[in-house]
């Protein structure tokens, strides 16, 4: 499959789970002490919701994303977030350029295809199947981290743990429906200075009949930096409609 059909059957995904800024957004946080995960699985009980757990501003990781349409295809991944704000994914094959740029912030999401030279911006509710998730439910959903969340009189959303305490997984589903909606799977779960992080992710979906699945795997997370994110729209870049993305698997 070529690159472009990559890209676009990752922002699918994505579109599970930013506001239409063209700038470049630089975070400071108070404190310019830089901070990384050390890399040793914890076996403690202490869960991502006790008091000994560290609040975050800001985050950078590597690692790498694989997308299940049918065909399995994995790329190179680089994610940053500022806390409660903003979640961008850069597409990195082989780690060496980046192919593409998934930004949520706000309540709009953006994929920029620098391959093929087009862009989707599309509102975050149209997208997410109805389910009222804000872009902090979403940071905590992609890092196994349990939240509070009121998801309407539509949804419920529940948490298992093991005998750990470790997060294992989310379901979110239709009250009265035990089939989940969106399920997410939790492995490899280690302690850092902002507390118990997974480091695999798997989610799983279907949309209009397609099961959809998004791998996501961490590696040398670091907290609190200055981050740097691009909102801007390539000057000659051509806009998508979101709805022509599912006739690109067909091609």
């Amino acid at each position: 499959m070529t690159m472009r059909k990559t890209f676009y059957m990752l922002l699918a995904v994505v579109m599970l789970a930013g506001c239409r800024s063209t700038k470049q957004v630089v975070y400071t946080p108070d404190s310019t002490t830089q901070t990384t995960t050390q890399t040793t699985t914890t076996s403690s009980t202490t869960t991502d919701n006790t008091p000994t757990a560290k609040s975050w501003r800001t985050l950078q990781t590597g690692g790498n994303v694989t997308v299940n349409a049918g065909k399995k295809l994995s790329s190179g991944m680089q994610m940053r977030m500022v806390r409660n704000e903003i979640i961008q994914i850069s597409v990195r094959p082989l780690g060496l350029f980046e192919a593409g740029r998934l930004l949520i912030k706000g309540d709009s999401i953006y994929a920029i295809d620098k391959m093929n030279k087009r862009y989707v911006a599309e509102e975050l509710n149209a997208i997410t199947g109805g389910v009222p998730l804000t872009v902090g439910m979403l940071q905590d959903a992609f890092l196994g981290r349990e939240f509070d969340a009121d998801l309407g009189p539509k949804f419920d959303c529940d948490f298992s743990r093991n005998a750990q305490g470790h997060i294992t997984s989310l379901n979110i589903h239709y009250k009265g429906r035990s089939a989940a909606t969106y399920h997410v799977n939790y492995d490899d779960v280690r302690y850092t200075i902002a507390g118990l992080v997974a480091h695999d992710v798997s989610i799983a979906t279907q949309m209009r009949g397609k099961d959809l699945a998004l791998d996501l795997t961490y590696s040398g997370i670091s907290w609190d930096g200055t981050v740097k994110i691009d909102t801007s729209i390539p000057k000659g870049y051509n806009r998508v409609d979101s709805k022509q993305l599912f006739s690109i698997f067909g091609q």
